[in-house]
């Protein structure tokens, strides 16, 4: 009796709840990773596909993550992916005769307010919604997306700069849903993808549901790739009232 008692204590101990060396490594992974997936996703690279997974390090180092942890994770994987964005800040400081101290405070100070907080508020609300079932969880984390970024992108003291649906620039056809709703519904396309593939992938988890989901999702930013601005183009075409050539600027920043 004694013996099966210390097998069953093993057991229970021995089980992968959460432990504190995978959830490390995972976190660690994702402050470099989804960053620098983020960063190629943005101009000028042509790298818009990964933003397809450039959130997913991020997403499942939060399964197994405190809320105190997943908000200092965030926080800091948005101020890391701030900072590489705006790579040319220092320099552009420079140019003020800013000391390099200066410079390299003002890019770490943009950074953070521009990224680190609005992802801070994301991995908060992500973590929030771990409760819900899988296609809840998914349009969830695509709807907070959506709502961060339109407040953002509102607010005067926001700065838009490097949403993420910005990495759509070089994928045409799929940024074509910024005429619907602004380039925060790009974002949310692209954040419900992320999330259906972490789910998917997240050990212990029943993946059959987010994975269908992921292709399904996949499938259609796949079909706006491909076919989303020639059907724009068509409909245009087969307007009158788009007969007269007209300039279309879209402007990120109120009261410019």
């Amino acid at each position: 009796m004694p013996v099966q008692s210390a097998a069953t204590e093993h057991r229970i101990h021995a089980r992968p709840g959460h432990p504190e060396k995978a959830v490390r490594w995972a976190a660690v992974s994702a402050l470099f990773l989804t960053p620098l997936l983020l960063g190629l996703a943005q101009p000028p690279f042509e790298l818009g596909a990964l933003a397809l997974v450039a959130l997913v390090p991020w997403l499942i180092a939060l399964e197994r993550m405190a809320l105190v942890s997943t908000a200092a994770l965030s926080f800091g994987v948005g101020t890391l992916y701030g900072a590489v964005v705006g790579s040319w800040i220092p320099e552009a400081l420079g140019t003020l005769h800013s000391s390099p101290a200066t410079a390299v405070s003002g890019l770490l100070a943009t950074a953070a307010w521009a990224k680190g907080l609005p992802f801070l508020a994301a991995g908060v609300g992500v973590w929030g919604l771990r409760g819900l079932a899988p296609t809840s969880r998914i349009l969830g984390t695509g709807l907070l997306f959506f709502a961060i970024e339109s407040v953002h992108s509102s607010w005067e003291l926001g700065v838009p700069y490097a949403l993420l649906g910005h990495s759509q620039w070089s994928v045409p056809g799929v940024a074509q849903l910024a005429a619907v709703a602004g380039v925060p519904l790009v974002s949310a396309l692209l954040a419900a993808v992320n999330q259906a593939i972490s789910l998917t992938l997240t050990p212990g988890r029943e993946a059959r549901i987010p994975l269908w989901i992921a292709a399904t999702l996949l499938a259609a930013w796949t079909g706006l790739a491909v076919a989303g601005l020639p059907l724009v183009q068509w409909v245009r075409d087969g307007n009158p009232a788009s007969a007269e050539r007209a300039v279309r600027l879209l402007l990120v920043q109120p009261d410019i």
